[in-house]
């Protein structure tokens, strides 16, 4: 593995770190994150389907929202694939291994990583031989349609041992689960991934590589992935407009590797670009209540585009005797543009027809409904300020006495930089102790640009548009390791780390005279600046592994201290003073988290294989968080307190070059608590307490596997994530059910 810069045995890294290796991914079939992430200890994932899965290690969350800054930096070889809206899944074909470390990575990975990093270790173009890989797999699940993937990988070597080209792609048509019984449609939540990359690889000397890397990945999903309602058994949504979801995005990388001898220099330049999509349907805020045919949606439009820069320096251990370094600078320069509009729209059939018509919306329901107060014409000379550079471009018609179709419009701006140092010394007092001092100083800036146009406080539309200031911080975060070889096969070590999440916010919000009265009386105070949180984790550990490679044990406790951490709060007020709805970040409370975690990998003989993990975390607010309905004492949301994973590999010779397998995992998740409720007459909901089982069975030679396999084969109706939503309805993210499949696999 290489988590900490150099290439180390897992059994050697003096940290709390999994990895999932090519062997496991094919043997298992993993796909996804959703498909690996229960074999890790202290991780939960919060799959609400096409790019948007987030993954959560050692319970590092407080909200599940899709505007919460990402807690877990997500990597490709090198390159920060997480966006400000979306997460990239990498499609799990072709990788040399998948690294999950636990636990704050703000040395080595900076600001994204405050609960810990994934890295998704790609296969490397060889340059002297041919190879070529293709997997295919059809599967169906209980009451879906069929569902399929197709995978494929050419290595082409240009220069011997010299030039090697490769390229991946995939597809993959994932039917949804869910229902639409108003409009009685199905295959609801389902979504296409279809991408690839290209690697190229030029190693002109025996010291010298560069490598430049393109991948694309794209995905398109119907509605979201979540079911309504108390009876989330029906996996009924009952949306009133069609929604949809989808994100394309694009990395482009360069890096070059030069071993000078006693130093390893590496640059990596990589450009990353993610455009993301919505549309959702509020309609049950109880907008037909004007008007039974007027619906009621929100459209969003995301972009992420982040240019970063990183110089390394890594000491060669053979050259300095008793001391090991690592220097690095990283700079980045990132632009998140996000465009929404919370628009009408017209069910021309009244409840018949999902066919709705956004088409003059706005003044068909005001000659409708005459005397209506929900929304308010333009004034005389009212500017379109989203008449260029916007992604829905220039409304219909802004003349004077118009009712604009939209309640609300919003294009935004964030510019960020960011410029760091950081370094890694180790110390090796004896052949067996060594210690490790890390060190990072990241200086940020931020501004912002907001354009908004409001039309449902009246007498008339206006705009509003705020520039906000520059807003710098600075972050100086250290790591200390201490680690001690008891004998070749036994390590015991302990680490304090720390770790920061960016700041999602600026300088602050303003309001009106009349709404900060509203605003204190909600909040208990007017919210300010928002700074990023903090997070200092304790935590200490043993790794095992027996002489002859056929046992490993990892274990460890650990302790997170998490404070100013930035929590979504909504303000809304439909007073005379103030007419207000709006989410925003502040910097509230504090946490801490205990837990325990363990795998164990176990080679019983040639043939049988069993592994074992688990965990246990209890995280826990310090104070009470009277607006959050939250009390000192009440668990954080989405994630376990208790999760076990088991797995056992059994293979067998066949006649001739064949050989049998047989490969069953069963997974154990405990309760998982939903997001804090506003309102304190509501009660927080909780899901998870369930076991799944996977089972796969199939024959393989040196160049062929077919294999059947059946996920939930229990078919456990469960629940991974439940909330509840703005509209005061329960939403549930329910675990895919009974799921049979068959998969072919052949490589050249």
């Amino acid at each position: 593995m290489t988590a900490t810069r150099r290439a180390e045995s897992l059994s050697k890294v003096p940290l709390a770190i999994s990895a999932v290796g090519q062997q496991d991914i094919e043997e298992f079939g993993y796909t996804n994150m959703e498909s690996f992430y229960r074999s890790v200890p202290s991780v939960s994932l919060l799959d609400g389907g096409a790019q948007q899965k987030q993954m959560i290690i050692r319970g590092v969350t407080v909200q599940a929202s899709a505007e919460a800054k990402a807690a877990t930096g997500i990597y490709v070889d090198e390159t920060l694939v997480s966006g400000n809206f979306s997460n990239l899944d990498p499609r799990i074909f072709d990788m040399q291994r998948v690294e999950v470390l636990r636990g704050p990575q703000g040395t080595l990975f900076g600001g994204g990583s405050i609960a810990g990093s994934v890295r998704y270790i790609t296969n490397k173009p060889n340059p002297n031989e041919f190879e070529a890989n293709f997997a295919a797999d059809i599967n169906n699940s209980k009451d879906a349609d069929t569902g399929y993937s197709v995978d494929a990988m050419v290595n082409v070597p240009l220069i011997e041992n010299t030039l090697g080209l490769r390229f991946v792609a995939f597809h993959s048509d994932n039917p949804g689960i869910y229902q639409n019984s108003q409009f009685d449609l199905d295959d609801q939540a389902s979504y296409d991934q279809t991408g690839g990359r290209v690697s190229l690889r030029w190693t002109p000397t025996d010291t010298f590589t560069l490598t430049g890397m393109y991948l694309t990945d794209n995905s398109d999903q119907d509605g979201w992935s979540r079911a309504h309602g108390e009876d989330w058994r029906a996996l009924d949504q009952v949306n009133l407009i069609p929604e949809k979801l989808s994100a394309d995005a694009e990395v482009l990388s360069l890096t070059a590797e030069w071993d000078v001898g006693w130093v390893t220099i590496t640059s990596v330049t990589s450009q990353l670009n993610i455009e993301s999509d919505y549309r959702k349907d509020f309609s049950f805020f109880g907008f037909d209540e004007y008007w039974e045919p007027l619906r009621f949606g929100t459209q969003g439009f995301f972009d992420d585009s982040s240019f970063t820069q990183e110089l390394r320096f890594v000491s060669d251990p053979e050259q300095f005797e008793k001391v090991d370094w690592i220097a690095g600078l990283y700079y980045a320069d990132r632009e998140n543009r996000e465009d929404f509009r919370d628009c009408f729209s017209i069910d021309e059939d009244g409840f018949d027809s999902i066919a709705v018509n956004y088409a003059n919306a706005g003044p068909r329901f005001a000659d409708a409904v005459p005397g209506q107060d929900l929304v308010y014409p333009y004034p005389a000379n009212h500017e379109d300020i989203f008449a260029s550079g916007t992604e829905f471009g220039p409304q219909d018609s802004v003349a004077e006495g118009v009712y604009p179709s939209c309640l609300y419009r919003e294009h935004e701006r964030l510019p960020y930089d960011e410029l760091a140092f950081y370094g890694e010394l180790s110390y090796h007092f004896t052949d067996r102790l060594t210690g490790t001092i890390g060190y990072r100083h990241t200086e940020e800036s931020k501004s912002g640009l907001l354009k908004a146009q409001i039309a449902d406080f009246g007498p008339e539309v206006f705009n509003e548009v705020e520039e906000s200031p520059e807003f710098d911080e600075t972050h100086d975060n250290f790591m200390f390791n201490l680690s001690f070889d008891m004998t070749e096969t036994t390590t015991l070590y302990a680490r304090a780390a720390e770790g920061f999440r960016v700041a999602s916010g600026s300088a602050g919000a303003n309001f009106s005279p009349g709404c900060e009265a509203e605003v204190l009386d909600q909040l208990g105070f007017i919210p300010g600046g928002v700074k990023s949180d903090s997070l200092w984790a304790y935590e200490a550990g043993l790794k095992f592994r027996s002489e002859d490679g056929r046992l490993s044990l990892n274990a460890g406790v650990f302790r997170n201290d998490w404070s100013d951490i930035q929590v979504e709060v909504i303000i809304d007020s439909g007073t005379d003073n103030c007419n207000l709805f709006v989410a925003l970040n502040q910097n509230v409370g504090e946490a801490t988290g205990n837990g325990v975690e363990f795998d164990v990998a176990w080679l019983v003989t040639d043939q049988v294989e069993l592994s074992f993990s688990g965990s246990y975390v209890d995280f826990t607010l310090d104070e009470d968080v009277p607006f959050l309905n939250a009390a000192e004492g009440d668990r954080l949301p989405s994630h376990p307190d208790l999760s076990l994973h088991g797995s056992a590999v059994y293979n067998f010779p066949l006649s001739g070059q064949w050989t049998g397998f047989v490969r069953a995992e069963v997974s154990y998740t405990g309760e998982i608590l939903g997001n804090f409720n506003t309102d304190p007459t509501l009660d927080r909901p909780s899901a998870g307490e369930y076991t799944l089982a996977n089972v796969r069975a199939g024959v393989s030679n040196d160049r062929w596997e077919v294999a059947l396999y059946v996920n939930n084969l229990f078919d456990k109706h469960a629940t991974s994530f439940q909330y509840i939503d703005w509209t005061e309805r329960l939403e549930s993210l329910v675990v895919r059910p009974l799921t049979v499949g068959m998969s072919v696999r052949t490589t050249f």
